[in-house]
C-alpha cells in the first residue's frame, strides 16, 4: 500500500472531523481495511518498547504509521453528532513530537531486524499556525528548529534553539533525522462549513 493519499482523500470524504486522535487512528485502520482487505492491521503495535500507532502487514513487508491529530477549540455538528473539538495549543511540544514520531518511524524502517522499508508519519490539524509560512516562527524563538512551516527543508539534528529547556520536560534530547524530508501540506478534502479546514502534512519514510 503506497497510495496513503488516495487512503486520505477517502477518508476525508466519509469522516471529515474526528473526536480526538484514537478517533482519527480506528478511523484510517478501517479505511485501509475497506480499500485493501488483505493487508492485516494491527494498532498500538509494540516494537523495542515503543507503540507504534498502526503497523499494517502488505504482502510480506511491516508499514508502521505514526500519527498526530491537533486542533484548535470548536464545537461542530456533523449529521447531529456533536464534535468539541479541544485546543491542543502548545505548538513547540506539538512540532517537537511530529518530528519525534518521524525520527521513530526511521528506527523500525531502517531496522534490518523487521520487514519493513517504509513508512509514514502523517499530521492532521486545523491549526494554520503549524504550516502557514505567513505565520512563521521568530528565529529567536526557542522551537524555531522544530516549524513545521510549508517549502522547509530538513535533515540532520534538529535541537532547541538555546539551552533553556523550561516548559519541554521530557523533550530536552535533539531529534536525529537520517533523511532529508520536505515538508508540505494537502487539503484534507472535507465538505459543507470544514471545507478546507483541515490540512495533513505526510513524512514517508522509504529505506
Amino acid at each position: 500500500m503506497t497510495n496513503i493519499n488516495y487512503i486520505l482523500d477517502e477518508l476525508a470524504s466519509k469522516r471529515p472531523v474526528f473526536h480526538n486522535e484514537d478517533d482519527f487512528k480506528f478511523s484510517l485502520a478501517w479505511i485501509i481495511k475497506e480499500n485493501y482487505p488483505d493487508i492485516e492491521i494491527r494498532l498500538e503495535y509494540p516494537y523495542k518498547d515503543i507503540y507504534y500507532d498502526i503497523v499494517l502487514y502488505d504482502k510480506g513487508k511491516m508499514i508502521p504509521i505514526e500519527l498526530k491529530y491537533k486542533t484548535k477549540a470548536a464545537s461542530i455538528n456533523i449529521h447531529d453528532e456533536i464534535f468539541n473539538l479541544k485546543n491542543h495549543g502548545a505548538l513547540n511540544h506539538s512540532s517537537y513530537d511530529v518530528f519525534r514520531d518521524v525520527e521513530r518511524i526511521e528506527k523500525f524502517v531502517f531496522d534490518n531486524e523487521n520487514s519493513s522499508d517504509l513508512g509514514y508519519m502523517i499530521f492532521l490539524t486545523n491549526v494554520d499556525n503549524y504550516y502557514d509560512e505567513n505565520k512563521r516562527v521568530n528565529e529567536s524563538t526557542n522551537y524555531f528548529p522544530f516549524r513545521l512551516n510549508e517549502n522547509r527543508s530538513i535533515i540532520g539534528d534538529i535541537a532547541w534553539n538555546n539551552d533553556d529547556t523550561n516548559g519541554v520536560k521530557g523533550r530536552e534530547r535533539p531529534i536525529k533525522l537520517k533523511h532529508l524530508y520536505n515538508i508540505g501540506s494537502n487539503e484534507f478534502k472535507t465538505y459543507g462549513e470544514l471545507s478546507n479546514e483541515f490540512k495533513y502534512m505526510i513524512f514517508t519514510i522509504k529505506k
